[in-house]
């Protein structure tokens, strides 16, 4: 099998558990209706009234999760449709794209846990033992179905990570091969000094951004991992280079941002390998973009920049170098 194939297994699965969420709290609310009803009957009004109530919450997660269905099933059958033959920058997007809605799934998972646990609440008060089972069971199943959620967002990010490496890996390969090595940048120019006699220290210049926005250069150059360790030479084999504006923005917004832009020093940073990489690149980061290309379908150059800017501001005092 697959990674991408286990990734759509992974979905198809989280799925399944918001089915079985669906079906329990559908039983959940079925008996506590039919309970009332009974209550309503024997004249038992303050009791019928909390299970009233208890309904009323049940409804309110059976909805959620009915969204957190329909979104999922959405994602599913986007990556289903995407054949072997794709080219990597647009199953990326495609990635994106599902943690996005993913994201959104979760939320809807965890608002009908919420709504669940009141409709519990309201059934230990009309002591109806019972309906609260049923709610103890929806509420396990619940939890299960975010873990779902949780497992399959974690599997499409990995993947998506993976992809966008072995991308830029295979870009910065053939430009390379395409362009001729430059010659070291001497030592007196504003890009490195020469400090101490035991040897040499490269000192970066402070990033452009750091002056408060996000802002586009021009580039001449596809290989930007060269252009922005050209700019801060101590910093290679410590950090990962990303794009504050992202690469993906070229596919999803064609036109709206050049490749010489993107791929401009003013554009790059540098983010630490390992846990900080992770955590805010690979988390944080992402998931920001990702609320961005979902309400924003169309967005201007100047929009990119300012969400790059947010994102700066909230994170970049973690870059290196730093940006805030």
């Amino acid at each position: 099998m697959s990674e991408f194939d286990t990734v759509k297994t992974q979905l198809h699965q989280a799925r399944s558990t918001i089915n079985d969420a669906v079906a329990i709290t559908q039983q959940a609310y079925s008996s506590t209706d039919d309970k009332k009803s009974r209550l309503e009957q024997l004249g038992v009004a303050a009791t019928a009234q909390a299970l009233d109530l208890a309904l009323e919450k049940l409804r309110e997660a059976l909805e959620q999760l009915a969204s957190a269905r329909g979104e999922t099933d959405k994602a599913a059958e986007t990556l289903d449709k995407v054949p072997d033959t794709a080219p990597i920058p647009d199953v990326i997007a495609i990635l994106g794209t599902t943690v996005s809605t993913l994201g959104t799934t979760k939320i809807s998972i965890d608002t009908s846990g919420e709504s669940v646990k009141g409709a519990m609440e309201q059934a230990q008060l009309a002591g109806t033992e019972g309906i609260v089972n049923l709610c103890h069971d929806a509420s396990s199943t619940i939890d299960g179905a975010r873990q779902g959620a949780q497992t399959a967002i974690n599997a499409v990010n990995g993947y998506q990570k993976r992809l966008e490496t072995e991308a830029q890996e295979l870009e910065g390969l053939s430009s390379e091969a395409s362009q001729p090595r430059a010659n070291p940048t001497p030592m007196s120019t504003p890009q490195a000094t020469v400090s101490s006699s035991r040897g040499r220290t490269q000192v970066s210049k402070p990033h452009p951004a750091a002056d408060g926005r996000a802002t586009f250069g021009t580039s001449t150059s596809r290989n930007y991992k060269k252009t922005f360790f050209d700019k801060h030479p101590d910093t290679e084999g410590k950090v990962v280079v990303h794009h504050a504006v992202e690469q993906k923005t070229l596919k999803l917004y064609q036109g709206a941002v050049t490749e010489s832009e993107m791929h401009s020093y003013e554009n790059l940073r540098g983010i630490p390998k390992g846990e900080t990489n992770n955590r805010v690149h690979l988390s944080a980061i992402r998931m920001s973009w990702n609320e961005f290309y979902r309400d924003n379908p169309s967005p201007t150059k100047q929009q990119l920049l300012d969400h790059a800017t947010k994102v700066d501001n909230e994170y970049g005092h973690q870059f290196n170098p730093p940006i805030r």
